[in-house]
């Protein structure tokens, strides 16, 4: 065991008893799911349905955390070495396991293909929002770790900003891949998306899928995908409960009815299959539906 698990298993037992109200909508009725350690707990917030990891992380953490050098696999964190980011960079990172084709066409689908300016929130060093930018998408990015940003700007010669002041309103789509389930402030993020979000823009996120649907069907993988990086594990009906009243497509991979994606109206609530390991949201975020 590293140090850095060391410390939080340390934490985690010294802060066994501290308080278990949900960290969205701070209700105090939770419901046990699944353990961890012996000292870690998944309970599920029976008012918004938020499963989240106990003890919870301090307001602050993120902040501190994040300027440290974490580390997850495959690209997310860990950047190739200058000749191998070459080659991704001449094929756009096309094969490798940070290819976002799949999701340039899913966006394109969703926005209906018109010229789109997009936020690439949790940009980490910026694969994302290359490839967004050769796809001709008008791209702003922020990282809250400030070694990751800088990395990013240097080798892919991006402008991604650290702090939200940074960032500029009137954009189509505010996007974050595998962000949100590390978060310690979800409101945080959501009141961002709406700041900086046109009146039609969507709120689109991926993120490890905690549908009771996908844990039925994978219960040890369910299992592995919240801990001490994974404080949040998102579900169908958490974003459901959260957008209540806003039109949503709530899907989760291998994303198999992609014209579910081209023929959404954006004033309808549709949820597909939730079995699969990746969660996805599209939501018209500033809209509100009738009779809701």
């Amino acid at each position: 065991m590293n140090n850095q698990r060391l410390r939080y298993f340390a934490s985690s037992l010294f802060r066994y008893f501290s308080d278990r109200s949900c960290p969205y909508c701070k209700n105090h009725s939770v419901v046990k799911i699944d353990r961890k350690f012996g000292v870690t707990r998944l309970f599920e917030c029976q008012s918004c349905h938020l499963y989240f990891r106990h003890p919870k992380d301090k307001q602050d953490f993120n902040q501190q955390f994040y300027q440290e050098k974490y580390v997850e696999h495959g690209l997310t964190t860990h950047i190739p070495n200058l000749d191998l980011l070459e080659e991704y960079k001449a094929d756009n990172f096309k094969g490798s396991d940070k290819d976002f084709s799949f999701i340039i066409r899913m966006i394109k689908l969703l926005t209906g293909s018109k010229p789109i300016r997009i936020i690439d929130y949790g940009a980490s060093w910026g694969y994302a929002s290359f490839q967004f930018r050769s796809a001709g998408f008008e791209v702003q990015s922020f990282e809250i770790s400030k070694p990751m940003a800088e990395q990013g700007n240097e080798l892919l010669q991006l402008d991604i900003q650290s702090e939200m002041s940074g960032l500029k309103p009137g954009s189509d789509v505010f996007f974050s891949a595998h962000v949100i389930e590390h978060l310690s402030d979800i409101h945080a993020m959501i009141d961002a998306a709406r700041a900086l979000l046109k009146p039609d823009g969507l709120f689109i996120a991926i993120c490890p899928n905690g549908s009771g649907a996908y844990r039925k069907k994978h219960p040890e993988i369910y299992s592995s995908l919240w801990g001490m990086v994974h404080p949040n594990f998102i579900s169908g009906d958490f974003y459901g409960t959260v957008f209540k009243r806003q039109p949503y497509l709530i899907a989760s991979s291998p994303y198999k009815n992609l014209n579910a994606f081209g023929s959404w109206d954006h004033a309808t609530q549709i949820t597909e299959d939730l079995s699969g390991e990746e969660l996805l949201i599209a939501c018209a975020i500033h809209q509100v539906r009738e009779n809701s």
